[in-house]
């Protein structure tokens, strides 16, 4: 009878490891999207190495590379990620206390605030099976992240010019992905028409240049954020306006980046390729397509019309 109790909690670890693995995998393959797209929208293979290394959080990393490739000045892209990730701080005001982590272990820990790692965490019910889920996934979404990252960055830099493919348009259809799970109610898709119509009004960004600046910037930030929430008391962030905004600011925020990044031009707003990639990624995630088919959708759509020459 004395051991029951130790076989039921072996069991629940391996059913927590097992399950984060599985979450880790299926998550970390979509860091070769983001590898692509990073080099074609101007990184080098190191800096978009060390963007997710050391930011790590996939969102904020999709809209710093955005920015900058739509001609955005390095403090804007390394801004609207660190707005991006404020979505971090409050995952981190609810492990805090489920993870009870103090010192080296918070510092260390912060790093691995993620969608994903949050999510393997906050359902189970002791501290050790929280733990185990969070280490679990965390780290097998780290590891996982950044070697696909290393091979998207080195297969985009071997392609060449990345609207062959349709690169370009594979960030919209990214961050379409991104953006859709909050476009289902109706307020979400005011606010991100109004947002995408201001970000087309306001014109091109400041010209962009030292994305080493970005890069290392756009981490700092994110970091901190995920250690606020982990160091916070709950009283100071955990306010019915602080949750409002940091759920609102990522829909009109992502639905800007989506329409500079697909309809703006030289000479204002343009219609090409971009924008029948984006109308694919629409359709596919309409279809309920996972989020590398929608990448690699809008990507294929805008290649094949360029080369049969219907849009450029």
């Amino acid at each position: 009878m004395s051991d029951r109790p130790l076989e039921s909690h072996a069991e629940a670890q391996r059913r927590v490891v097992r399950d984060s693995l599985g979450v880790g995998i299926a998550t970390g393959l979509y860091g070769a999207s983001f590898g692509a797209v990073s080099v074609a929208s101007g990184l080098d293979v190191v800096q978009t190495c060390a963007l997710s290394l050391l930011m790590f959080t996939g969102a904020s990393q999709f809209a710093l590379v955005g920015v900058l490739g739509s001609g955005g000045s390095a403090v804007t892209g390394a801004l609207t990620a660190a707005l991006l990730g404020t979505r971090n701080t409050l995952y981190g005001l609810r492990l805090a206390p489920l993870l009870g982590w103090r010192g080296a272990r918070r510092f260390g820990a912060a790093h691995l605030v993620i969608d994903e790692s949050t999510a393997m965490s906050i359902t189970r019910p002791s501290r050790a099976l929280a733990r185990t889920g969070f280490l679990t996934t965390g780290w097998s979404v780290f590891v996982l992240w950044n070697l696909f990252t290393l091979l998207g960055a080195i297969g985009g830099a071997v392609l060449g010019d990345p609207r062959t493919y349709g690169l370009d348009a594979a960030v919209g259809g990214a961050f379409l992905a991104l953006l859709w799970p909050r476009l289902q109610d109706r307020d979400g898709r005011r606010l991100a028409l109004t947002a995408a119509a201001v970000a087309l009004l306001a014109g091109p960004l400041v010209p962009s240049g030292l994305p080493w600046w970005a890069v290392l910037g756009g981490a700092a930030a994110c970091y901190l954020l995920k250690l606020a929430g982990l160091s916070v008391p709950a009283s100071v962030l955990d306010r019915p306006l602080v949750r409002a905004v940091a759920d609102r600011l990522p829909i009109a925020l992502l639905a800007g980046l989506i329409a500079v990044q697909v309809l703006a031009g030289d000479r204002g707003v343009v219609l090409d390729a971009r924008a029948a990639g984006l109308l694919a990624a629409l359709v596919l995630l309409l279809l309920r397509a996972p989020f590398l088919v929608v990448v690699v959708g809008s990507a294929l759509t805008a290649a094949v019309l360029r080369h049969v020459g219907l849009m450029s």
